[in-house]
């Protein structure tokens, strides 16, 4: 939200483009206007939060890094004329950050008869303006589960500006998801999720009921449905088609169901979409045998609906050592279960994790707890739930990460300017390196929200190189087996950041903090600050511990001052300065790569 104040006679800030709300990874240019005389004729300086993060600029344009939600504040602009001892203060902005923003895709009807038209709809959610929707068909990857690519519609590479758009002549059942984007640069949100338009044609042979017995009440509905990767199933689609054994729409509850696939396909996989339109494969139904389903006691047990359990980690960042709990939770709640605890396995061709069991785990646990004790690299986990005889089970959680700055001999991840901070012009080389010759660079958000490089620059062997478009998150690195150090990196759009080790530092080493300029000047008053706390410092320009220990771990900044006199601060980010214990795995020093970056800016 953007709100302005001032007088006639100050100078002007406003922000470009003047969207409400702004979302994480967009970019805005902050435009400040003396009004008076030229524009020429000024040095410009913007603030936020009334701590200057660029001065003496001689232009009055400021454009930002990728914002995140840090970077929401109140933002001031002051104009100082070049000759004459004048000075305009603009307005303050108020400028909010949302997270990355939601897409929800609506079909209406959601169940056709074939040749009917079906409107799609697509909303931003919170709501904002300046959006154009791009449309797409979702073309099932087989023969991995819950995948699909996804296909633009006919004329949609230039989008639409409205939120909808029409089908016509539906006649089989098909997928489809939503993207959107605005602004210059373009940013783009998320896809969607998939929603299916459901055409059953002259037999709607995919709309099943089961029975607990004769004549009582249905206990659920639900679709079935055949996928290849080149069509989707209806009653009539002669290219796919699903037949159900016993060949009716009701059914038994100690029956046992064949769903069975036919097409110009070799590969198929059978798709169920529940009331709740939550889907799962024929693998949680029963067994899938080349183009058949056979659903077994588990369609004879009337339990159709597999809830997706939640799992939280604690603490999610650690020290080498530290012990962390994993929590799985069943939503809604209810008794009978017990939880099974997997390593999350990376597999990298398709930017997905196979599931391994942790050890002792075959039985699962009637907590809902796991206790992780020594946890020293960063790693994913997942959970499920199982319960009654025979056992049925939940699906997987979505996995969560326990986030270490600890090297892991096997991966480990280097970056090069060797900081953790940067300034938003800068590229950056991400470096893997270890026991693999395949890697992948992953990073989470403030959100939660995991991307590979692909989003953020481009994979070059082991080493993603981010082009000036990486954004603040902690990042690592990824092989079949292992998973690196984390690096929480900030990328700052001000014109100081502090200087500080990617790597934790040893208990009694010495380490060495420095505040860098983004025009490689010299910095004057520099002061340092641990926890929002001043530390006396007695060295000029740069923060020496000469034995640390683990108390000084924290989170660091500094402030300095372009000239003796100067009036103005500028002031950096804050770091976090991670120690470890001497008797953890021995590494690879931060000392004299921090010490070379702090001598290069001196």
């Amino acid at each position: 939200i953007l709100l302005y104040c001032g007088h006639a006679q100050d100078a002007l800030l406003h922000i470009e483009p003047n969207w409400s709300p702004l979302f994480t990874g967009e970019k805005v240019t902050f435009v400040c206007d003396s009004r008076e005389g030229n524009d020429t004729d000024w040095n410009y300086s913007f603030s936020r939060n009334d701590h200057f993060f660029t001065t003496n600029r001689t232009v009055n344009r400021y454009k930002s890094s990728s914002l995140t939600r840090g970077d929401s504040g109140e933002y001031q602009c002051v104009a100082d004329h070049k000759i004459r001892p004048v000075r305009r203060e603009s307005n303050k902005v108020s400028l909010s950050v949302s997270g990355v923003p939601r897409l929800v895709l609506t079909v209406s009807p959601s169940w056709t008869s074939p040749g009917d038209s079906v409107t799609l709809t697509c909303s931003v959610e919170p709501p904002s303006a300046g959006w154009r929707f791009f449309w797409y068909k979702a073309v099932p990857h087989l023969p991995y589960n819950y995948i699909y690519t996804y296909e633009l519609l006919a004329g949609g590479t230039t989008g639409t500006q409205q939120d909808s758009y029409i089908l016509h002549g539906q006649t089989h059942t098909a997928g489809y998801v939503c993207r959107a984007r605005r602004g210059d640069p373009v940013f783009y949100t998320l896809y969607s999720g998939v929603k299916f338009v459901w055409s059953g044609g002259e037999f709607d042979q995919t709309f099943i009921f089961l029975h607990k017995g004769i004549n009582v009440l249905v206990v659920l509905t639900l679709f079935v449905l055949c996928v290849s990767p080149n069509d989707v199933s209806s009653g009539v689609n002669p290219a796919a088609s699903l037949t159900v054994s016993p060949h009716r729409l009701q059914h038994f509850s100690t029956e046992s169901l064949s769903l069975i696939c036919e097409g110009n396909s070799t590969e198929w996989r059978v798709m169920k979409v529940d009331e709740d339109g939550d889907r799962s494969p024929c693998s949680y139904l029963g067994k899938m045998t080349g183009s058949t389903c056979n659903t077994d006691a588990r369609a004879s047990s009337g339990v159709y609906w597999y809830p997706r359990p939640v799992l939280t980690v604690s603490p999610s960042w650690t020290s080498p050592g530290d012990s962390v709990t994993l929590t799985c939770s069943v939503e809604p709640p209810s008794a009978g279960w017990r939880f099974f605890w997997y390593k999350a396995v990376p597999q990298l061709s398709r930017y997905s994790y196979t599931h391994e069991l942790l050890a002792g785990g075959t039985t699962g646990t009637e907590q809902d707890s796991y206790i992780l004790h020594g946890q020293t690299h960063t790693a994913g986990y997942a959970c499920r739930a199982g319960r009654g005889d025979p056992v049925s089970y939940t699906q997987y959680s979505d996995v969560e990460f326990v986030l270490s700055g600890g090297v892991n001999p096997a991966a480990s991840l280097t970056v090069s300017p060797h900081r953790l901070q940067h300034f938003s012009t800068e590229s950056l080389s991400l470096i893997c390196e270890g026991n693999s010759t395949e890697w992948r660079v992953m990073k989470v958000d403030e959100d939660g929200d995991r991307s590979p490089c692909s989003y953020l620059g481009k994979m070059t062997g082991s080493t993603c190189n981010t082009d000036a478009r990486a954004s603040s998150g902690v990042y690592w690195c990824e092989s079949e087996t292992q998973s690196s150090n984390a690096a929480n990196i900030t990328i700052h759009s001000g014109d100081v950041i502090l200087v500080s080790p990617v790597r934790p530092v040893t208990e009694g080493h010495s380490v060495t903090l420095g505040c860098k300029l983004r025009t490689e000047n010299l910095l004057y008053n520099v002061d340092f600050y641990k926890n929002d706390k001043l530390i006396p410092n007695p060295v000029r320009g740069e923060l020496l511990i000469s034995a640390v220990t683990k108390s000084d771990e924290g989170f660091y900044k500094c402030r300095g001052r372009k000239s003796p006199q100067g009036l103005e601060t500028l002031t950096s980010a804050e770091s976090w300065l991670s120690v470890k214990w001497t008797n953890d795995e021995p590494e690879e020093s931060d000392y004299e790569n921090v010490r070379m970056e702090i001598a290069a800016d001196g």
